[in-house]
């Protein structure tokens, strides 16, 4: 009884704020007129879609609780293609050439790829179509790849039972197989109209470590999962280390990796051997420095002569301009007047400050947020080259780092959630890991403590938390971009990597 009244409150509020939105609604509810609910579910549906009112549900998936309100919440109040209205994409050859789809079967095909599985029977591949049909057979293009693909089959998912369809027409929801090239956030589209949609951003990992299989006769079958791996989830990374010839995979944290690699083990019969996590830390530069770079062999016959003037300095994207890439981590500027490097070596100049910027000199670690200004140089009529110019400007921006450098580490956001009895402790063992605290809430019994911390220092967190708090405690942790490291680690590090 208790819980109906409750309920019964909670409903009347509900609906006292979302008729909020309609005035003859709003004047009916004060008269105390009751509503069906077809006028409550309309109401709330417009709420939702004028961004006055955001639906909750409770449920499990686990125990399939709640899951079927949920996917008719999505139906009932969630936009229809038709709602959303027109899809503004961009020309893959120019950026600043708008393209519009309209949800309409009539337009140009173009449908975003959002998620891969892997498949027995062959990678799924998601797509959501905007605009157009897509049909069984038809030969589709990715300007990503800039290469064209045929669609095997087209199925309609509905959990593990499958449905094969002919055709799938704008605003629909597919599973396709034959895409072997396309990964999340890829654009399909046709080859005669081509459209970019916008892709999702995936942040740049945080944590990696070496792979390696248990048997060596398993080796070209782990490169082959760990493609796979990728294509289903771009934040996941894999590299091979040029100076151990390691495989290094890179993800969000310890238990991304832990998941995928238990995943390799379990789904894909292939038990691994992992190093110890280590951080993806970066670099910048400490101060503005002005370098000249010279790439000057002339000694008979054909030779280089290339010679650059730049100046290097921190540089992070302007939130107010539109038109910067706002995960830009480089800019190039050409401050050249009178020609003293030819326009046509510009390219090669910015391509080999990039190179040398993301290599990361001596440390091994990437630089982030460099600006290079090209504001002179010289050149030879018959030695200058782009390779010339290419390798002058690498040289110069090694020479600017030489000691010019600061350390950056990942840093998350941190929120952990403990029994009020249990929260000196964890205060404490925080404090020790150089979590800048925030905020503190309470709900009830449970304390919520809510900063930053590096990466770094939260390995092995999950176990240390279940062991201060009889296993009460959780957290979460969300990337929040790079901090520098305090000096006396910062020494530490550059004498560890130096080794």
């Amino acid at each position: 009884a208790d819980a109906l009244e409750r309920a019964q409150e909670l409903r009347a509020i509900m609906i006292e704020n979302i008729v909020e939105i309609d005035d003859d609604m709003t004047e009916r509810f004060l008269e105390g007129e009751e509503f069906t609910p077809e006028e409550i579910k309309s109401t709330a549906r417009r709420a939702t879609l004028e961004g006055h009112a955001v639906p909750v549900f409770c449920g499990s998936a686990l125990h399939d609780k709640g899951v079927h309100p949920l996917l008719d919440a999505v139906v009932d109040y969630m936009p229809t293609p038709i709602d959303k209205g027109n899809l503004v994409g961009h020309h893959p050859k120019d950026e600043d050439q708008e393209v519009i789809r309209y949800a309409n079967a009539d337009m140009p095909l173009s449908g975003l790829a959002f998620k891969t599985i892997a498949d027995p029977n062959g990678d799924l591949t998601f797509v959501r179509i905007y605009s157009g049909v897509l049909k069984r057979g038809d030969a589709v293009y990715n300007p990503r790849t800039r290469k064209k693909e045929r669609i095997g089959r087209l199925m309609f998912m509905h959990a593990n039972e499958r449905k094969a369809v002919d055709e799938v027409q704008a605003g629909e929801i597919c599973a396709v197989v034959g895409l072997k090239q396309a990964i999340t956030g890829d654009t399909i589209c046709d080859e005669k109209e081509p459209v970019v949609l916008e892709s999702m951003t995936f942040p740049e990992p945080v944590i990696s470590m070496s792979i390696e299989p248990k048997s060596t006769g398993d080796r070209d079958k782990l490169s082959e999962i760990l493609g796979k791996i990728h294509r289903q989830d771009p934040s996941f990374r894999v590299i091979t280390d040029e100076e151990t010839d390691e495989t290094v995979i890179s993800g969000m944290g310890e238990l991304h990796l832990e998941i995928i690699t238990n995943q390799i083990d379990r789904d894909h019969g292939v038990p691994v051997n992992v190093g110890a996590p280590r951080v993806a830390y970066r670099q910048s530069i400490n101060n503005p420095v002005d370098v000249e770079g010279k790439q000057i062999k002339q000694s008979g016959g054909s030779g280089q002569y290339a010679v650059v003037n730049i100046k290097f300095s921190n540089w992070a994207p302007d939130p107010a301009d539109e038109d910067q890439d706002q995960d830009a981590i480089y800019n190039f500027v050409d401050s050249i007047k009178g020609g003293s490097v030819p326009s046509q070596y510009i390219s090669s100049v910015r391509k080999g400050f990039e190179a040398a910027a993301s290599t990361g000199g001596k440390l091994g670690w990437p630089f982030v947020g460099v600006q290079a200004e090209l504001h002179y140089g010289k050149y030879h009529d018959v030695d200058s080259s782009e390779l010339a110019f290419t390798l002058a400007s690498q040289r110069a921006f090694r020479d600017a780092v030489e000691g010019n450098y600061q350390v950056l580490e990942p840093v998350m956001k941190l929120n952990v959630s403990v029994p009020e009895d249990f929260l000196g402790d964890v205060i404490g063992d925080l404090n020790t890991r150089r979590v800048a605290i925030e905020e503190m809430s309470q709900d009830g019994l449970i304390r919520e403590v809510r900063g930053r911390v590096p990466i770094a220092e939260m390995f092995s967190y999950a176990s240390a938390l279940r062991g201060m708090t009889q296993g009460r405690g959780a957290f979460s942790m969300e990337p929040d971009g790079y901090d520098p490291v305090p000096a006396y680690i910062q020494e530490e590090l550059v004498k560890d990597r130096l080794k």
